[in-house]
């Protein structure tokens, strides 16, 4: 479809027109861009929304190049309305997901619960579970056992892991503390007691949660707030190339690499929401050097 309208004014028009004749907006399909999930889901189903007006173009039109010839071929075949159908019905929810997963401040506690999601959505649509997807999640994926294990550092749904109150972290999760086993597995009953009698709201935010309880969990919330913020994609990362992009321009070429850190980490940075600070002890001496940490 691109192919066929790019740099072909008359051919855009005549497609514009097939839409508007069923009742569709002029807008021209969405590209897909090579690396962005999400855009190829979206031109799937708006292609599928619009088979009907595609084949009336291709009926009409007197054009007899290539690519409309291979367009006609395609949009006739059965399959191809099946697979774009199944395209279509997947995308809200799948396009959805992906975008809360490549989302800046996603706890990692709700990564497993969000791809779960997902396995769910692709048995509602096709009827059964995806096989290969459900392989992967239950198998192959690379951090299988952290994004399970991660859950219990969420309050709301510990309770499936209570066995870690009484025996200590998991691996998984250890290994983002510096301080032995054994100085935690105090924490970690406190802990359950905490969860028990604590009330929790449609706003409850578990990195909150974890810095109003630093004062009774000081080990156990410091593992904790390194761990939930292990993020689930590199969406971050390649929004770092991007803003390093945008820093650096030809006109900037003179930046040392300490001064452009400094002007990445504003840029990535300047939507963050300070939490609540709950050392109301702290000297502004300390404070300065923690804003400078």
């Amino acid at each position: 479809m691109k192919k066929s309208v790019i740099k072909a004014p008359a051919r855009r028009l005549e497609l514009l027109d097939a839409y508007e004749k069923r009742g569709y907006a002029r807008v021209l399909a969405p590209v897909p861009v090579l690396t962005r999930w999400c855009t190829w889901l979206e031109a799937g189903a708006f292609h599928y929304a619009r088979l009907d007006a595609v084949q009336d173009w291709t009926e009409q039109t007197e054009d007899n190049s290539a690519a409309i010839k291979t367009i006609t071929k395609t949009a006739n075949k059965s399959k191809l309305k099946d697979e774009l159908k199944v395209i279509s019905e997947l995308t809200p929810g799948l396009t959805s997901a992906i975008k809360i997963l490549e989302t800046d401040g996603l706890p990692a506690s709700s990564v497993w619960l969000q791809l779960k999601v997902v396995l769910g959505l692709t048995k509602e649509v096709l009827g059964n579970e995806s096989e290969k997807l459900k392989l992967y999640l239950d198998t192959k994926h690379p951090a299988l056992t952290f994004w399970q294990e991660v859950q219990y550092l969420d309050p709301r749904i510990a309770s499936q892991f209570q066995n870690f109150d009484e025996e200590g972290l998991p691996p998984s999760l250890q290994r983002f503390s510096e301080d032995p086993p054994a100085n935690i597995l105090p924490e970690l009953l406190k802990y359950r007691e905490i969860r028990q009698n604590y009330h929790f709201d449609e706003k409850f935010d578990v990195f909150k949660f974890w810095v109003t309880f630093s004062r009774e969990m000081p080990l156990l919330s410091k593992l904790c707030l390194k761990s939930l913020s292990v993020p689930s994609s590199s969406a971050a990362v390649e929004r770092s190339f991007s803003g390093l992009k945008r820093i650096l321009t030809p006109l900037r070429n003179n930046l040392t690499e300490s001064s452009l850190g400094v002007h990445l980490r504003l840029n990535l940075n300047s939507n963050f929401v300070n939490l609540p600070n709950t050392d109301d002890g702290d000297s502004n001496e300390d404070a300065s050097s923690s804003e400078e940490d």
